[in-house]
Order: structure tokens, then sequence, then C-alpha cells
């Protein structure tokens, strides 16, 4: 029929035909002259779904041909739909029904004729800007949405949606919008002093009555000494401002001459508070305030001029005196029975790095790494024998545990390639039988909790579900891909209907990784290896607080270096 044709398209809709044309090929042997045929139609055929796809945008919720041709106007005589035409087809195979074989032509007719009036609505519409026509609107006449945005993912199939909403059981956390840091002035800032400097309090250090070299009690004064210590005074209800002038005597020994100063007196080598120094980590590290903000805070508020390697000084030296609690929170996430891990990237004056992040149900540890290999994990994980819960990094695979992979992620993957290709049966078939599995799973962790007891019993639905999926002939790209994906972690999936407390989603680590990103929003390419790493060690005691119940500013006024000695914050303790 179309050798008769010396010029020609073959117009269809999605890659069916094209594919049926190839099984065809392969199936059937032509001769010399056929081919040539042959290889002309496979030149003309032209795919109409893939113009309209990403360039024509019409008001349908999917780019179904009975959609759009509806939404242009043609319709059906009929209600006979796709699956119906294969029963119909089987059925006059089998009877020879003329009725059904009428039947049959009507519906493929009128489904050529609908894409007929779609590729001519398509024509007349490419002038559309000079002929401004009101049923069709440029798509750069549109405003732009951001793609990347805070907000829900919306779900075609519902039990996907259910699933995805059920991962908030127990952690779910309001979304945070930092603002913008503005652009800075280039006007210099005129140097300042300390305002109103009024002492607080006065205490007074007595010299020492023996010298501490012969041991002599012959001693007399030989001269004063005094000093200033900015801090702040913490109250009920507020913090206030509170110098403290420190006065002594240096003394010397009427033996042997030796001048010495009492040792009290010199202990106190900071002009600045332990209080002030306790209020910038916390404005710092719970508060999220870059250097700058914290300078101009301690100025308007507290009348304290300082500057940023103040601030700096200060981040370093309370790293290290908590030290012992980070390797307190290193032990106690090493005998969790779950942890949650994620990264993500960096920039280290230029040079990229990446913050890796690991959670336990009360534990936090943030860790540098100038990589994303997988070394960071044996370092850490050195004693975990307990459930790994983290994204599709391959990284992750080199754990030798039980490991859970987030199957948000995979879901949202699922989602996604479900809406790129809507009209992939086999594909739509094994995502539908996915979602019906995680339907049940979830709706019993509704109503019992994450709890083996209760979930064991879907081990068997998974497994069958994995060996359906392994034995799958599916021949489009999207199946074939997830199969291979299934079959690659297959023991990885379901592993927490296997244990206690054990989510099937990684929540916990991801909402670890956005806290410290909405710092990074302001503070990121001013970062130094040294600088990053005291400040995610704090951070880790920050958020370790959070988890347990801590208040964080609490933690810090205790001076006490051990998390299990604080069970409840000072608000609840005042409220009780």
């Amino acid at each position: 029929m179309v050798s008769e044709y010396e010029d020609y398209n073959i117009i269809h809709y999605g890659d069916y035909e094209k594919k049926y044309v190839l099984h065809m090929e392969r199936k059937y042997s032509f001769n010399s002259c056929q081919m040539v045929i042959l290889s002309k139609i496979k030149q003309r055929l032209l795919n109409a779904l893939s113009l309209i796809y990403g360039y024509v945008y019409f008001p349908t919720y999917g780019n179904s041909l009975k959609e759009i041709a509806r939404e242009i106007g043609f319709n059906w005589s009929s209600n006979l739909s796709g699956h119906k035409s294969i029963s119909l087809r089987y059925q006059w195979e089998s009877s020879k029904s003329k009725k059904a074989m009428e039947k049959l032509r009507k519906y493929n007719v009128e489904d050529c004729l609908a894409l007929y009036e779609v590729i001519n609505f398509i024509e007349n519409s490419i002038c559309i800007e000079e002929a401004c026509d009101e049923q069709v609107v440029p798509a750069k006449s549109l405003n732009k949405k951001a793609t990347f945005k805070f907000g829900n993912s919306e779900y075609l199939i519902k039990e996907l949606e259910y699933f995805n909403k059920c991962s908030y059981f127990e952690y779910q956390r309001d979304k945070v919008f930092v603002r913008k840091p503005s652009k800075k002035r280039k006007s210099r800032v005129k140097k300042r002093k300390h305002k109103n400097v009024r002492v607080s309090t006065v205490i007074d250090i007595p010299y020492l009555r023996v010298c501490n070299r012969c041991h002599c009690s012959n001693v007399y004064r030989h001269g004063k000494l005094e000093k200033v210590v900015f801090d702040l005074k913490f109250t009920n209800f507020g913090v206030s401002r509170y110098i403290i002038k420190y006065r002594s005597d240096r003394a010397r020994c009427g033996s042997c001459k030796s001048v010495f100063t009492s040792p009290d007196y010199l202990s106190i080598k900071s002009k600045y508070g332990s209080s002030l120094q306790i209020w910038v980590v916390y404005q710092m590290i719970a508060l999220g305030l870059t250097y700058g903000k914290i300078v101009e805070e301690l100025w308007s508020v507290f009348g304290y001029q300082v500057s940023r390697q103040f601030c700096y000084a200060i981040k370093r030296s309370m790293a290290l005196h908590y030290e012992p609690t980070r390797k307190q929170i290193i032990n106690n996430l090493n005998k969790s029975n779950a942890i949650y891990a994620d990264e993500t990237s960096i920039n280290l004056q230029g040079i990229k790095g990446y913050v890796w992040v690991f959670v336990s149900q009360t534990e936090v540890l943030y860790i540098f790494a100038p990589t994303r290999e997988k070394k960071l994990l044996d370092e850490v994980l050195t004693e975990f024998n307990g459930v790994l819960v983290s994204d599709f990094y391959a990284a992750y695979d080199s754990y030798k545990g039980p490991q859970q992979k987030c199957l948000i992620h995979l879901v949202r993957d699922m989602n996604d390639d479900l809406r790129a290709h809507p009209f992939d049966v086999d594909y739509k078939s094994l995502i539908t039988e996915l979602s019906k599995l995680l339907y049940e799973i979830v709706s019993k962790v509704d109503k019992y909790g994450l709890r083996k007891r209760f979930l064991h019993k879907y081990l068997n639905k998974a497994d069958n579900f994995m060996n359906k999926v392994s034995c799958y002939e599916g021949s489009s790209e999207a199946t074939n891909k997830y199969k291979n994906r299934f079959t690659k972690y297959k023991d990885k999936l379901f592993t927490f209907l296997d244990y206690d407390d054990v989510t099937w989603n990684n929540n916990y680590a991801e909402h670890a990784i956005k806290v410290f990103a909405q710092y990074r929003r302001v503070a990121d390419g001013s970062f130094t290896k040294n600088g990053i790493e005291k400040y995610l060690a704090l951070l880790s005691i920050s958020e370790t607080c959070k988890l347990r119940g801590i208040d964080f500013l609490d933690f810090l006024k205790s001076r006490k270096l051990n998390l299990h000695e604080t069970s409840y914050s000072s608000n609840q303790k005042r409220n009780t």
C-alpha cells in the first residue's frame, strides 16, 4: 500500500507502531525489493507524541491521545478503550463475529481521525504569536516557576501518595526558609569601643602570704593588679551584661626578693567570661548566625565590641572542650540498632568537600571528609552491627551488615518515570503491584508501629514480589531499568520488616542534613577545613541534645560533658 506513494510520512502516536514494525522485520523474511520499502517505512515513521512532549502543553492530566483529542473537540462514537479493544480482538479471533470486527475497525478509524485532528491543531498553532489566538499561549509568555522548591510531591498513584505521607509518622518537621544575605557595604566601619563600661561587681583575690620559692612568710605587697572581664549573666527570663573587675596584689619575698602573683589571679587569662562564650556558641550553632551577625548583636544589645577572630577562637576552644562528648556520641552510635546516613557537598573557599551525617534514635554525628569515598564509613562504623539505612549511593554498599535502602527515594524515582512514560503499560503494571504491597505494609505500621511482631509476616509477600520482578518479561526501557534495580538491591529493600524500630525511609538523616544546609546557604565558601570540623563537632552536640529533649543552652550552661547527666531542659523543669 505504501509503495504507491513516493513521498509520505506515517504518523503514529507513541512508540508501539515502531516496535511492531521492527518485530515484524525480525520475524519474517523479505526479498530485496520489500526490504527497500521496509527501510523507507522506518525512515518515514513520525511519532506525534515526540512533537507534543516538552513542546506543547495541553490542559489535560496526561498526554494520552484520548485526553488531548477530546480537549480540542473530537469525540468517539463508542466508549471502547484500548484494554477493551484487546478483549474484543480475542473475541473476534475466536468467533469471527462480523459485529466485533466492525466495532474494531470503527474504533481504529476514529483513532486515526483523532490523531489527524491533533496534528492539524498543532500545525495551525505554530504561528500563534502572529495569530494571537486566545486558546493557545506561547510558553515563553508565562511566568517561570522554580524547578526546585519546598513542598509535597504529586503522585499519580494514590497508594504511593499514602506511602510517602506515612514516612513522617514520628518525624514531621516544619520547613524553614532562610532569608538571602544582603550585599556587603563597601563603606569602612569605624572602630568602636565598649559602651558605658560600668563594673557590675568587684572581686578581690588575696595575695599569697608565703613565698612560693623559698617558702618564707616574710612577704609584703609590691604593687596592685586589676583585670576587667566582660561577661553575661543568665537569669530565669533573659540575659544581661555583667562586667567583673578582679583585684589583687603582687607580693615580694623579704628574704629571696622574688616577686610573685596569686595563681587564682593568673588563671584569669581571657578578658571575656565563660557565659559570654556560651552565648556566642549558642547563637552560632543553635540559631545559625554568622560571625558578622554575632559581632553586630553583641555590639547593639550588650555594647561589647569584639572581632570575628574572637568568635572563631571561642568556637575552637569550645570544640576542644567538648571533644569527650563528641567521642561519647560516636560510641553510642556504634551501640545503636540502626544508623541513618546521608551526605552533602560543601565549598571550602573554592575547594569541594563533603559533610556526612550519621543519625540514630538519640545521637547525631556530623563529619567532614574531603572526598565521598567509602573509607569514612569504615572509620566511623568500626563496631556497629545494626541496620544501616541510606539512599542508593554505591559507597554505602561496602557496609557488610544488614542494610535498608530508602524506599521513599525509590518511590519518587519511579513516580517521576511514570510521568515520563504515561503509556508504558508494562511499567505501570510493575509500579502498581509495588504500590499495593507498600500500602498494606504502611497501613499495618500506622496501626501497630514499627514492630517485627506485626511486620514479619509481610516478608513472604515481599519475597514473592521480588521473585515475580526477576521473572518479569517487560520490554520497555523503564521496566528493565527497575527490574535490574530490584535485582541488585533484592536483600536491602524490605530489611525493616525483620527489625524493631527501623524505618523504611531515611528521613532522620535527611532532616539532619537540612539543618546544616540552612547554615550553608549563608556561610558557603567561607569555611576552612579546621573551621568546618570545629563547627560540625558542636553541631553534633546541639542536634543530639535536640533528639534527647535537652535544651542546648542549658547543657552549655551546666558545663557538663556527659549528655546522660542532663535529661530535660530548664523550660521543662520550670513548667513542672
